[in-house]
């Protein structure tokens, strides 16, 4: 797994601004009046991120200021008396925030900008508990999109295309229609008993600071397994009812959540295709919670919850296991064992590997690609070549256009090989 840095920057702060916003405010936090008024929101989100997927980069000249008027409606929300109007227009308004902010961290962040998802919670968690008026609290929540406000001086440097983001995009409907669950479902049980209002938030920035140093060692699928398994065993709490497995059912919950949204963010920062990937990816996920919401609706009673929930994490993760299988006309090219002479090494995988190509692959796109198979990055390519970063990139095109598969699924057939060999 390579894990790319694009420079230091506001990434983390930007990404922080929005989520303390978002989970303060129309995502049922604390200070939305009533879960009921989040579907609002959600719907109207949903059509605002599906305008910017079709808008695509004509939204830079929309955001900042859509962005400002979000800010100035939430500081006036409390003084509202239709809110539900009211937070239809932030809802799809504030898809042109949300799709910006992804286009921030892919351009001027790196993977440390996903830090911003606990950074955003701890501090909407400081603001509940702040000694201040309610209504300043809407305005300090108003004030933290100031951090999206701003031009990145770079831009997007991912290299996977849009189609590559079609295959999770089933997956991430189905597990976070549990999240919707969890909002009409369990929330509204746990807010009756909880020890402490907001420490779940606690567990939810443990998941993401875990999710970096776990996917930079075992790669996405200990993501999704990860955060399978903690929203089973929450829901599994839940079934077995009782104040302190209520309460534990919960932090899991949040924990599972922490690893997934890291996962979404980390699937949607490699897409090239910045703004649609990052529109098309939040209005699945925002489909997938109303799904989930309305589904609560039908009964209300924990066993409902658990079996509903239960059956999401099983479909998304048939769904997502099933899809990861090797095509078959690629598992046949799947290099054979070395002899006991050869040594198994990234070099004698592409010596193989090229034997079934019809047109070889030249030396410097051999080369090209033998150090983005021993971990190296663009820019640590470029370097030992003596290449400029473009030239890489085009050859790992050209070569991986000869092999007919992206770069994960080659990185990913390597390992195989590495694991069954070495």
């Amino acid at each position: 797994m390579i894990l790319k840095s694009r420079g230091k920057g506001m990434g983390t702060f930007a990404l922080g601004g929005f989520v303390l916003w978002l989970v303060s405010f129309p995502m049922a936090g604390f200070l939305l009046d009533r879960v009921q008024l989040m579907p609002y929101f959600l719907l109207a989100h949903i059509v605002g991120l599906l305008t910017c997927f079709l808008l695509d980069r004509k939204i830079l000249l929309f955001a900042i200021p859509l962005t400002a008027v979000v800010a100035l409606f939430t500081a006036v929300y409390p003084y509202v008396g239709s809110k539900e109007y009211l937070l239809i227009l932030i809802g799809f308004m504030s898809a042109f925030t949300a799709t910006y902010t992804g286009f921030l961290i892919s351009s001027q962040g790196s993977i440390n900008s996903f830090f911003g998802l606990a950074l955003g919670n701890v501090g909407s968690l400081f603001i509940s508990f702040f000694p201040v008026e309610k209504t300043f609290k809407y305005l300090l929540s108003a004030v933290s999109l100031v951090a999206v406000m701003y031009s990145p001086k770079q831009v997007p440097q991912a290299d996977k295309s849009l189609h590559s983001l079609y295959r999770m995009l089933p997956y991430f409907l189905v597990f976070y229609a549990t999240g919707g669950l969890m909002y009409k479902g369990v929330l509204e049980f746990y807010a009756q008993v909880s020890y402490l209002h907001g420490l779940e938030v606690i567990f939810y920035a443990m998941g993401v600071l875990v999710s970096y140093k776990l996917l930079s060692l075992l790669g996405e699928k200990a993501l999704v397994a990860v955060s399978a398994f903690l929203n089973a065993t929450a829901y599994a709490l839940l079934q077995m009812g009782g104040v302190h497995l209520l309460n534990l059912s919960m932090f899991l919950l949040q924990a599972g959540f922490g690893f997934a949204d890291f996962l979404l963010l980390f699937t949607l920062y490699n897409i090239k295709d910045t703004i649609r990937a990052f529109s098309l990816g939040f209005a699945t996920v925002c489909v997938g919670i109303v799904l989930g919401y309305y589904a609560g609706m039908l009964k209300d009673y924990a066993e409902f919850f658990t079996g509903l929930g239960s059956l999401m994490l099983v479909a998304s993760l048939v769904y997502y296991f099933s899809t990861e299988k090797v095509p078959k006309e690629v598992s046949e090219r799947l290099p054979q064992e070395p002899s006991d002479q050869e040594e198994v090494s990234a070099e004698k995988f592409l010596n193989h590997l090229q034997n079934s190509l019809h047109k070889k692959l030249s030396p410097r796109e051999f080369e090209v690609l033998l150090h983005l198979l021993e971990g190296c990055d663009y820019e640590n390519i470029s370097q030992k070549m003596g290449l400029s970063t473009s030239s890489v990139r085009e050859y790992t095109r050209r070569a991986l256009l000869k092999l007919e598969m992206d770069r994960e699924s080659l990185i990913s057939m390597y390992k195989d090989w590495m694991h069954q060999y070495a």
